[in-house]
């Protein structure tokens, strides 16, 4: 074949002129039995042209569809963010000038069914990361915890009651105060403090560590589990104070005595703290509550200017990781 033969079979050119030479209409080549070689005669008609149009329109609009699903999927996601938050904002952005582009049927979007699948699975894979960068922003507060809440807490036991006040911090975390009254039978301990002779007398008080007290707070009056001696039963009457406002040994339960053995024993202990949640999921799913002796664990926390031991403290955080829990409660909260 010469150069036109090539040229009119990529139907480049449809004019000019063929021979062949056949025995029969079987061997009759191609060129000589269609139209595609006459100038005069279209090979692609009008109808032909509208079926395309109406093909690509439904497969355009297909596409869009299933876009949008996709979209409809990734705002679940970052709704469960909150819809305010950059990223969540930011993808949400993406999807819909993609989506307007698709509908208005931009050449470079919506080129060819491949090339939009392309596209929606790139912004999905990008949307994925904004999902998780959402998520290491916001769930410090976990889903919008911004104002505050009591929570009431019990255990499985039916030994403590109490509440829990909830505040957003500044920093987006949780601030929990817990109001607690244990109803327990406690063995008393043995007041035992360094550079005393009371060390080692057996006496009625109790020396005891909760363990769900903030760590870097265990070595403080807040990491305690005390007794109660008066107001039994009686919570603070502001669940947010995180100090303890119920007076519970303000009455004279030694009897006028200071030897610690005169000390009456109580089955009412209360343990008022603060500690700091990273979400309100961290607080839900923190859900047990030991009790440590800490007896063994006092420390001169201040001496006098002639170093005579003046103050003493328990050493909580030893007292928790050295002891097996004297008790143990799993609790229960209820908003």
């Amino acid at each position: 074949m010469n150069l036109m033969d090539w040229l009119r079979k990529l139907g480049i050119v449809r004019g000019g002129s063929y021979k062949a030479t056949f025995k029969n209409a079987k061997e009759m080549p191609t060129e000589m039995v269609t139209d595609t070689f006459n100038a005069k005669k279209e090979t692609v008609t009008k109808d032909d042209i509208s079926a395309a149009k109406k093909s690509l329109k439904g497969k355009s609009r297909l596409l869009f569809w299933i876009s949008l699903i996709v979209f409809l999927f990734f705002l679940l996601l970052f709704a469960s963010n909150g819809l305010l938050g950059f990223w969540s904002l930011f993808g949400i952005l993406l999807w819909l000038v993609f989506l307007f582009l698709l509908w208005r049927k931009v050449s470079l979007v919506a080129a060819s069914g491949v090339v939009t699948i392309v596209i929606v699975i790139a912004i999905s894979l990008i949307s994925f990361v904004f999902v998780g960068l959402g998520d290491n922003g916001s769930s410090k507060t976990s889903g919008n915890f911004n104002e505050e809440k009591v929570v009431k807490i019990t255990s499985t036991d039916g030994s403590v009651k109490g509440t829990v006040g909830l505040k957003p911090t500044s920093s987006g975390l949780v601030s929990a105060t817990y109001n607690m009254i244990t109803t327990t039978e406690m063995p008393t301990n043995w007041v035992c403090l360094p550079e005393e002779e009371v060390c080692g007398v057996p006496s009625n008080t109790y020396t005891y560590i909760n363990d769900l007290v903030q760590v870097d707070r265990q070595n403080t009056d807040e990491g305690s589990f005390s007794g109660i001696y008066c107001n039994v039963d009686q919570l603070p009457s502001d669940p947010y104070t995180g100090t303890e406002t119920v007076d519970y040994y303000g009455c004279d339960y030694r009897g006028g005595s200071a030897d610690p053995r005169s000390v009456p024993t109580t089955n009412k202990f209360t343990s008022n703290f603060t500690r700091v949640f990273n979400s309100y999921d961290d607080f839900l799913a923190t859900t047990t509550f030991n009790v440590h002796d800490g007896s063994a664990y006092w420390e001169v926390l201040e001496r006098t200017a002639t170093g005579k031991a003046q103050t003493y403290g328990v050493d909580g955080e030893r007292a928790i990781s050295e002891t097996l829990p004297t008790k143990s409660f799993t609790l229960i909260y209820t908003e």
